[in-house]
C-alpha cells in the first residue's frame, strides 16, 4: 500500500441519522436517484482501492444485504470489468432496491458470488486473497454482532490481509467509535456523504485506518438542515490559537 495521505477532510462530523436524512433529502430532491448515489460511491471506493494498491489480480468482496452491500457490488463490477478476478461472498440477498440492482450489475460484469447460505467457513478462500473489501454493514449498527456475522468478521481479521472497508468498518458503532462485539480491522476506508462522527473517536482510527472521503458531489444546500455532531479539528482551525513555544519551554 502506497503511504495514504487523506486530503481536504470536511471539518463536519454528523450522527448516523442525520447522514441518512441527508441521502434521504438529496434522492427526494431529485438531483440525483439512489442507485446513482451507490454507483458513485462504489466508483470512488474502487478509484481509492486503485490508488492504492495498484495493480490486483484476485480480490474478495464481503457484502450484506443492504446498501453497503450494494456498494460493495459496484466495486465488485468494476474490479470485475478492470480485469480482476473478483470473488463476492454474500452474508445474504440484497434486501433494497438499489442493492439488488448493484448485484445484477456484478453479475452482469462477470463477478463470481457465493451465497453464504450454508454458512461456509471461508477462512481459507480470505487468507488466499489479496485484498479484502468489507461492504457487510454500514452505519446502522446498534447491537452486538454475534452468530455467522461475527465469525466473518474473525476470519477477515484472522487472515490479516490488507482490508478496505467501505464507509465504516462492519462492526463499529458510526456514532461512539464503539466496537459492537466484532469489529472489521480495515487500513483504508472511502467513506461517502458525510464524515461519520464514529470513525474520529473510541476505536475508530485503529479500526478505520486511513480515511478518505467524497460527497459524491451533493451541493452545499443539502447539508444546512443538519448541525454537525462535532467538529474535526485541523491545523487550519488552530492556526492563531496555540502561539510558538519558546526554546526553554517545559
Amino acid at each position: 500500500m502506497k503511504k495514504c495521505l487523506p486530503k481536504n477532510l470536511p471539518e463536519q462530523l454528523y450522527t448516523a441519522k442525520a447522514c441518512r436524512e441527508i441521502d434521504t433529502r438529496v434522492i427526494t430532491g431529485g438531483k440525483v436517484d439512489g442507485y446513482q448515489l451507490m454507483v458513485k460511491a462504489g466508483q470512488f471506493a474502487f478509484e481509492c482501492i486503485c490508488q492504492e494498491y495498484g495493480d490486483l489480480r484476485q480480490i474478495i468482496i464481503l457484502c450484506g444485504t443492504g446498501n453497503n452491500g450494494g456498494d460493495g457490488y459496484i466495486v465488485a463490477g468494476l474490479a470485475a470489468d478492470s480485469g480482476i478476478d473478483v470473488s463476492v461472498y454474500a452474508y445474504g440477498p440484497p434486501t433494497t432496491k438499489d442493492s439488488i440492482m448493484a448485484r445484477e450489475f456484478a453479475q452482469k460484469m462477470g463477478s463470481d458470488i457465493h451465497d453464504c447460505v450454508d454458512k461456509p467457513n471461508i477462512s481459507d478462500k480470505l487468507n488466499a486473497a489479496e485484498l479484502i473489501v468489507d461492504a457487510l454493514l454500514g452505519t446502522g449498527v446498534d447491537r452486538e454482532i454475534t452468530g455467522y456475522l461475527a465469525q466473518m468478521i474473525n476470519w477477515v481479521n484472522d487472515s490479516h490481509k490488507p482490508v478496505v472497508a467501505c464507509d465504516i468498518p462492519t462492526g463499529l458503532n458510526s456514532d461512539s467509535g464503539r466496537i459492537m462485539g466484532r469489529c472489521i480491522t480495515a487500513r483504508l476506508t472511502p467513506t461517502f456523504i458525510a464524515l461519520k462522527a464514529g470513525l474520529f473517536t473510541g476505536s475508530g482510527k485503529a479500526q478505520a485506518g486511513c480515511i478518505l472521503f467524497s460527497n459524491l458531489g451533493v451541493p452545499d444546500e443539502y447539508y444546512r438542515q443538519n448541525k454537525p455532531s462535532a467538529l474535526l479539528i485541523n491545523r487550519r482551525m488552530l492556526a492563531g490559537k496555540i502561539h510558538k513555544r519558546t526554546e526553554t519551554a517545559h
